[in-house]
């Protein structure tokens, strides 16, 4: 299969590797808000809540291992919870650490056992900016997309302070993200993140369900974020999940960033849900 180009990437690789799997519709998860993620707020109702990540496939959005004040960009794989941890405090601060539990105030992941709608494959040079624009408008509702890449450039950024109560990040950038971009070229990254449509979804019902789900992107052609862990070293079997001892660093993906190969398991948001 290949991708080639934004123009054509639906028609060419959804009508081989996804509509004869179309009845499939798993269910997205979604824990928490993602507006009061950027507000800096966590719900009372998550407060005291842990979430176990043995029963998540892949996923991503905020966490917390051991207390909120290590609150930061996290990523979810075969049962394991990666966090970029923002707690000053420890000797870990700033690195990538891992856990089966953790707390969230904003977290959206596939269940295990969910089988993807579709997938798709990239062959050739692809700005994710286009990519993710590209999947917003052939999937109504937004996708889920996660997966191997192998990236000719990676570029990420992280936030290095735990966002509580301390106001919207969006407009204290600078007290939120104190460290520098990180640039990697020739790399393997496992990404996981949503794409959607700046427009109102398909049943009035899922538009503030998708409203907590998805980042509002205004100055984009799409919705959504993505993040990464990049690796070490290439991945082992196809669909097998990270090595963590291969695990280099964590952090959003800019769309500026571009792979040339790889492969990315599709999971339509028009079944996205509550849940504990």
């Amino acid at each position: 299969m290949r991708y080639i180009g934004p123009a054509a990437a639906a028609a060419g690789v959804f009508v081989l590797a996804g509509y004869l799997l179309w009845p499939a519709t798993p269910a997205v998860c979604l824990l928490g808000d993602v507006r009061g993620r950027l507000a800096g707020e966590v719900p009372a109702a998550l407060h005291e809540h842990y979430v176990d990540a043995a029963p998540i496939a892949a996923g991503f959005g905020s966490a917390a291992i051991g207390g909120w004040d290590s609150l930061g960009d996290a990523l979810a794989v075969g049962g394991q919870l990666y966090l970029r941890t923002t707690h000053a405090a420890s000797p870990n601060y700033f690195r990538v650490v891992r856990n089966r539990y953790f707390q969230t105030n904003h977290f959206v992941y596939v269940p295990r056992g969910a089988p993807p709608s579709a997938t798709l494959g990239i062959e050739r040079r692809t700005d994710l900016g286009a990519l993710w624009e590209d999947l917003a408008a052939r999937f109504r509702d937004g996708v889920l997309v996660e997966g191997y890449l192998w990236m000719e450039t990676l570029h990420a950024i992280a936030i290095a302070h735990p966002a509580i109560d301390d106001g919207p990040i969006p407009r204290q950038a600078v007290r939120f993200y104190t460290h520098p971009m990180e640039t990697a070229h020739g790399t393997w990254a496992y990404v996981v993140g949503i794409a959607a449509r700046p427009t109102r979804p398909s049943w009035w019902r899922k538009r503030e369900i998708l409203q907590r789900a998805v980042r509002r992107n205004p100055d984009t052609g799409y919705d959504g974020s993505a993040h990464a862990l990049r690796l070490r070293e290439a991945p082992g079997a196809p669909g097998a999940s990270p090595d963590p001892a291969m695990v280099e660093s964590l952090g959003e993906v800019l769309p500026s960033s571009v792979a040339t190969r790889g492969r990315l398991r599709l999971y339509p948001l028009n079944s996205v849900a509550s849940c504990k």
